[in-house]
């Protein structure tokens, strides 16, 4: 029997029962169709979310934040309990309430001394801490306590196309660029009418007075710091006060900042085609001004409990794109925390594979039905053709070849209802990213321009392979039960 005589003989075989044979096909392409789609947004979930986070990124920039140190056994004194357990238990107790962190781990802080460690690093080509500050502004009748402010870079470009009235950032060192949305509530709803500010001075000032040495030292050990008030400590630590504020402060004068700043120029609020930067666009979400990234630190240093804590983040640049995992992995081990766009892209392929997986798991449970079904229409095929099958056993077809023909059915059934349910799950991405467009920009104004699907043309292939497969394998104990039919007894059924 030649191959073109057995896939005719399987295809007028699938025809005489359509009805089971196209409903046999259904469960095939409905299997397909959901795993396609599934693996397909799983992919587009990652590729799109790839995208929003590294498009315009700097991939060998590392964000550090504090973090919690080494652990510190044995520091703390527990007086009058000789229970080696309950002495234990009572000094991680002491350390959590001393420390604010877990059981007898140091706080790692990012004062001046340490941001400047990070400037001497291997492979570290810059530092940049993140100026994050708020102060108290008056702007003649107007004014708003605890006005948030975000240290910039001069020349940056992205924040420079972001000014819509004054000076660029930079060109005055040490004024102001108030949001726009600070003017808007102050009642300066207009362009024209937001334009007249620039030149005009603020008063800045600190929201409460800046702490005194006492405040200070109480401050640092909250953190973690243990600071006996001997006169040789004392007078170290507010030297380094007074070098940080410029040899002004003292232990018993208070200092309260308040300064006249010009208004520099003002900045607008992001939109779309400035593009999104992960650290300074998320960072600086909230910020009611900014100052130039030199001015700012200036600031943030004539506190003294500024100082005491040091920064909330700074943000340092690699040489070269093979160093920032080691680096990150060498400052994680110092107890501090770090991010970068590699760790986060990381995670996010973590995530998405893992739920691509398990739906998608959960998704193959439909073609494993379908196997069912295909069993079920082989079984139900060999039953109804016996004399059949005894007519071609008695014109000289071999088990082999008897088995083959069924085996043939079964693949039809599943390359078809395979490539219908791939086709099916093409024309659904249509649809499917107009309707994840209009949500997204009726939930957050976004134009999303990409898709939500990602078809791999490898996988296509791969599922109808699958589909055949899976049909073949449901057809193994039909097929085989077909070759053994004895064509004698066959003949003579009825």
């Amino acid at each position: 029997m030649r191959a073109v005589d057995l896939i005719d003989l399987a295809w007028t075989g699938l025809k005489r029962n359509r009805l089971r044979t196209s409903l046999t096909s259904l469960g095939v392409t409905v299997g397909v169709f959901a795993l396609t789609t599934i693996v397909a947004i799983g992919g587009g979930l990652e590729t799109s979310i790839r995208k929003e986070l590294s498009d315009g990124e700097n991939p060998l920039r590392v964000v550090v934040r504090p973090g919690f140190g080494k652990v510190q056994r044995g520091t703390l004194e527990v007086e009058g309990v000789t229970d080696p357990a309950k002495i234990d238990r009572l000094r991680k107790s002491m350390t959590k309430r001393r420390r604010g962190g877990p059981g007898q781990m140091r706080r790692s802080q990012l004062t001046l001394d340490v941001v400047a460690a990070l400037s001497s690093r291997s492979h570290v080509v810059s530092v940049r801490p993140l100026a994050i500050d708020r102060f108290k502004i008056v702007f003649g009748e107007h004014e708003l306590d605890g006005a948030l402010s975000y240290g910039l870079v001069p020349g940056d470009e992205r924040w420079n196309l972001r000014v819509i009235h004054g000076a660029k950032v930079g060109e005055k060192p040490r004024g102001v660029w108030l949001h726009e949305y600070l003017l808007y509530r102050w009642g300066y709803r207009t362009d024209a009418e937001q334009a007249t500010v620039v030149g005009k001075e603020i008063v800045l000032s600190r929201p409460r007075e800046a702490a005194n040495i006492a405040a200070s030292l109480s401050t640092a050990r909250a953190l973690g710091f243990d600071i006996n008030l001997d006169s040789e400590k004392a007078e170290k630590l507010l030297a380094r006060f007074r070098a940080a504020m410029g040899g002004t402060a003292s232990v018993t004068t208070r200092t309260k900042l308040e300064m006249r700043v010009p208004i520099a120029g003002v900045i607008r609020e992001r939109i779309e085609s400035d593009g999104f930067d992960v650290w300074e666009d998320s960072l600086s979400t909230q910020t009611d001004m900014f100052l130039t990234q030199a001015f700012a630190e200036e600031l943030f240093c004539q506190v003294p409990s500024n100082v005491t804590r040091g920064y909330n983040a700074v943000m340092i640049e690699i040489d070269e794109i093979a160093n920032v995992r080691p680096t990150e992995k060498a400052i994680k081990h110092e107890g501090f925390q770090t991010v970068s766009i590699g760790t986060i892209l990381e995670r996010v392929s973590q995530a998405t594979a893992l739920i691509t997986a398990v739906v998608g798991g959960l998704t193959a449970i439909a073609l494993l039905v379908a196997m069912l079904g295909i069993v079920n229409t082989m079984v139900m095929n060999v039953t109804e053709r016996t004399r059949e099958i005894g007519v071609l056993k008695a014109v000289g077809a071999t088990d082999r070849q008897v088995r083959a023909l069924f085996l043939v059915e079964s693949a039809m059934i599943g390359l078809v209802g395979g490539v219908v349910g791939v086709g099916l799950s093409l024309l659904a991405s249509i649809p499917g990213d107009i309707y994840t467009r209009q949500v997204i920009f009726k939930v957050s104004r976004y134009n999303f321009d990409g898709s939500l699907f990602d078809y791999d043309p490898s996988f296509l292939v791969l599922a109808v392979v699958f589909a055949v497969a899976l049909s073949v394998l449901a057809a193994l104990a039909p097929s085989t039960r077909a070759s053994k039919i004895d064509p004698v007894r066959a003949l003579r059924d009825e």
